[in-house]
């Protein structure tokens, strides 16, 4: 059976702070490699080719509920209001 892959959406820029880390800026998508239950865990992702840690608090992980939508609108800048 097929792997699903799962993304998540960095809400905020991470600058790598050591080797392994992996930056990324607001609004991107990460494709999850490796997680574990708790956002405040690192996580490990890829991104443009690219793979390494990532604080797990900075992202939207794609099960989140409360006010998924107007996050989403946030993240993709198409907030109305």
């Amino acid at each position: 059976p097929a792997v699903q892959v799962q993304y998540v959406v960095a809400l905020y820029d991470f600058a790598a702070q050591a080797d392994g880390d992996l930056d990324f800026r607001a609004g991107d998508r990460i494709e999850v490699v490796e997680r574990t239950e708790s956002t405040e865990d690192w996580w490990t992702g890829k991104l443009n080719g690219r793979q390494g840690v990532f604080p797990g608090e900075w992202i939207l992980d794609s099960g989140f509920q409360v006010g998924t939508e107007r996050v989403w609108a946030l993240v993709w800048g198409t907030e109305v209001g």
